[in-house]
């Protein structure tokens, strides 16, 4: 696919300051993805009571240390 871009586009382009739609929309996606599993697991639940080792933490929640 080719993109027209304008000079100040191909400018922040070339200075490698324009966004990669691909790569900035898959983080985005792996970090819902994480904080999804955090809620459904009661990650933060079961940070309520105060800080736990990661051992503990991972005990309480089914999650891997």
């Amino acid at each position: 696919m080719t993109f027209n871009l304008t000079l100040v586009e191909r400018l922040l382009h070339r200075l490698h300051l324009l966004p990669v739609p691909v790569v900035d929309a898959f983080s985005n996606v792996v970090y819902g993805r994480a904080l999804t599993i955090a809620i459904r697991r009661g990650f933060f639940e079961a940070l309520t009571g105060g800080p736990l080792t990661h051992h503990d933490l991972a005990a309480l929640t089914a999650l891997s240390p």
